[in-house]
């Protein structure tokens, strides 16, 4: 998920902040390669403080009904 959320993600933004230059691949493959493990490594710190907030609101929501 982290792979294909930032190869999508930098492409916009290089593109965005460079434009269609004849090293644009370039650029973007070396923005993408910096980005993927930084994504990755948030994703596994997130991932169970995202959960357990799930978590919470679903059994709110439960509890309301």
């Amino acid at each position: 998920m982290a792979g294909i959320m930032t190869f999508a993600v930098t492409a916009v933004i290089t593109l965005t902040n460079l434009g269609l230059q004849p090293d644009f691949l370039r650029r973007w493959m070396i923005a993408w390669a910096v980005a993927w493990p930084v994504a990755a490594i948030a994703a596994f710190i997130a991932g169970p403080a995202a959960d357990h907030a799930t978590a919470w609101i679903i059994g709110r929501m439960e509890r309301g009904q």
